[in-house]
């Protein structure tokens, strides 16, 4: 089967996509797939995909008329197959050239692999994505346990993380002698804080994140704060990854958010803040404060305090010639308690910082997240769990105190809530601002790293949108803390971006399909599936304030049992395909994705034996030591990270010490 590809003269945004789709064809044919200008003479004799609209390529004029792309967003497209004279042409048509990329990987999603035939569907499609900017934001997530105490590993072994610095839960479940130092294993915050990857493969991750369907990136350089989660470079090294990835993106067409931790003048080496790029300081190794970061806030009405503040906005002034929008969050992990700050405070610093930026980049758009009160908007009343924080900037970060304020911000900044809601909307159409969501806790975990697929909470939050969510909402930015151990999980939160009423898990399905391919997609299917259904399961509550359900499992523990034992069975029985050719780009090592999902569904299954035998002894007078004994074994990881069920376990172990 002969395929020639016919492509608009001059494309740039598209042309990756296209490159994509001739290797692919080219994998699975074996034969050399041509790529020919839309002015060439097309052969009589070949299968065609023709790409762009009729304005752009005139041998789509044939086949589509330009009205049918005329209520579609910017990037959203037709496809269709017409057939003639036993010849295959398919239209893969976008309403620019972003949309031509959309189509394109639509296509691969959708053709048919036999041995070393390819089979075109017949098309008709026409689609256009609910949402028009989908974010992702490429944030880290903590705690990645197993942690091990030092004299366990060589120095190459090892790595510091938030959680075996600042001493935490986890890391004392882990390691509970306090007296010896304890590090986290240095070959898994290298296989998932992707900070530590190489060049070549976040570039190819920016490609897959365009693949799954997102057309915005959010980034963040926030020193060693947020490095706390295993970044194991310099600063510069990690400035260097982050303007590749930007470059990358722009290179696709896609726009580019610059995320600030707003409360903030972090410090290098708790010495002084770094301004200037080229301040050797960058290139040192990184030393972590021994007290939490929430002690050191820097005062923006101090004059050293507002210099250091200062000097951090400076340093991030070098990534605004890329950055299309930039976007605070003045709350997490606490804000000042000195010389009388308050909301009013974040608003002045915000708009210092978008100033100082748009004199780099006078085009620059901004948000002011007010992700944490917004899940409720009249405050924190809902939500004492988080009381000790709402008492930063001096007890004035509800939403009363910021209404009394919004008029301080710059007039084009826009604001950002964590849920969508028409009140908020209503207060932002009053005050002339557009508005968007920062949603965070929704498609993946940033305090509790592990595999989750959160296809329940997904399909429930999308559902629930109105219909006209769409064309109020400025963008959702959706987070990815765990990266490739999250795969499914975000693509699952990326296609409800198109389309929201989807049902999530036959998203879930078709990831499965296009990854691993027929021979092993319903066993990987059944993993995910397990991982959403007892880990990740859908409380209808506020994963951002109750987590306690994660891995908590559900009230059926013997149904739990049975769902993750078949699953682990069918895992145990595959091994992955290796003709198959991923439909879907990426950086997807399916080895590793299968041990890993192995892994995990195996402490899901362990912990609900755990749970079964846990729940008859609990319902004794007394608890015996033999009782204990009886426990069946979670165990520890090896090769992966995220022993939430482990945690859990072994906190209940613990009651035993205290009979």
């Amino acid at each position: 089967m002969e395929i020639k590809i016919v492509v608009p003269e001059n494309t740039q945004v598209s042309s990756h996509a296209v490159s994509v789709l001739k290797i692919y064809l080219e994998k699975i044919s074996h034969k050399t797939i041509e790529i020919i200008s839309n002015e060439a003479r097309c052969p009589q004799d070949s299968n065609l995909i023709i790409i762009g609209s009729p304005d752009r390529n005139k041998k789509a004029a044939d086949f589509c008329n330009p009205e049918s792309l005329k209520n579609l967003r910017d990037d959203g497209y037709i496809l269709r197959t017409i057939s003639r004279n036993n010849k295959n042409i398919v239209l893969a048509s976008g309403n620019t050239e972003k949309g031509d990329k959309y189509a394109i990987y639509h296509l691969m999603r959708e053709i048919k692999q036999s041995g070393n035939r390819i089979e075109f569907p017949v098309f008709n499609i026409c689609i256009s994505p609910f949402i028009k900017t989908r974010e992702v934001i490429m944030g880290d997530a903590c705690p990645w346990d197993p942690f091990m105490y030092a004299d366990q590993l060589s120095m190459d072994e090892m790595a510091e993380t938030y959680d075996v610095i600042f001493n935490t839960e986890a890391s004392r479940l882990n390691c509970p002698d306090a007296s010896k130092k304890r590090y986290a294993l240095r070959k898994i915050v290298e296989k998932y804080c992707i900070e530590n990857w190489p060049r070549e493969k976040l570039l190819d991750y920016i490609n897959q994140m365009d693949a799954f369907g997102f057309n915005s990136i959010q980034f963040s350089d926030e020193a060693e704060s947020y490095m706390h989660s295993g970044c194991l470079v310099s600063r510069r090294q990690l400035r260097e990854k982050i303007v590749s990835m930007m470059e990358q993106t722009k290179k696709i067409g896609n726009r580019i958010s610059f995320m600030n931790w707003g409360a903030y003048g972090w410090m290098q080496n708790n010495t002084r803040v770094v301004s200037n790029w080229d301040d050797p300081l960058c290139d040192e190794k990184i030393v972590f404060s021994s007290e939490f970061p929430i002690k050191e806030s820097r005062c923006w009405n101090n004059s050293d305090g507002r210099k250091k503040i200062q000097s951090h906005i400076k340093y991030f002034t070098g990534y605004m010639r890329y950055v299309d929008h930039v976007i605070s969050h003045f709350f997490d992990p606490g804000g000042c308690n000195l010389n009388g700050c308050t909301i009013g405070t974040c608003v002045r610093i915000m708009n210092y910082q978008t100033k100082t930026f748009r004199k780099i980049n006078p085009n620059l758009q901004a948000s002011f997240n007010l992700w944490p009160l917004t899940s409720n908007h009249e405050g924190f009343s809902k939500y004492e769990v988080y009381s000790n924080l709402a008492r930063t900037w001096s007890n004035t970060f509800t939403w009363w105190n910021f209404t009394n304020v919004v008029d301080l911000l710059e007039p084009d900044i826009m604001i950002a809530n964590r849920i969508f809601d028409y009140d908020i909307f209503s207060m932002c159409s009053k005050w002339n601002r557009k508005y968007g969501l920062w949603t965070w806790y929704n498609s993946d975990q940033e305090i509790t790293a592990s595999l989750h697929v959160e296809g329940d909470r997904l399909g429930r939050e999308f559902g629930e949108m109105p219909e006209d969510a769409g064309s109020i909402l400025e963008y959702i930015c959706i987070p990815s803390n765990c990266h490739l151990l999250n795969s499914a999980g975000i693509y699952i939160a990326a296609r409800l971006l198109w389309e929201p009423k989807k049902d999530p898990f036959s998203i879930l399905k078709e990831f499965c399909d296009c990854v691993f391919g027929p021979k092993i997609s319903d066993a990987m299917y059944s993993g995910y599936y397990a991982v959403a259904k007892i880990r990740n399961r859908d409380i209808k509550g506020d994963s951002a304030f109750n987590d306690a359900y994660l891995g908590a499992g559900t009230p059926d523990v013997e149904k739990d049992i049975e769902l993750s034992g078949d699953a682990l069975f069918n895992l145990n029985s595959i091994s992955i395909d290796t003709d198959w050719i991923s439909k879907i780009p990426g950086v997807f090592d399916r080895e590793i994705m299968l041990d890993d999902l192995r892994e995990h569904v195996k402490m899901i299954h362990q912990y609900a034996k755990f749970r079964w035998v846990y729940l008859k002894l609990s319902k004794k007078s007394q608890i015996t030591l033999s009782d204990w004994k009886k426990l069946p074994v979670v165990e520890k990881f090896k090769n992966t990270g995220g022993m939430i069920e482990w945690r859990k376990a072994q906190s209940i172990l613990n009651l035993s010490t205290m009979k």
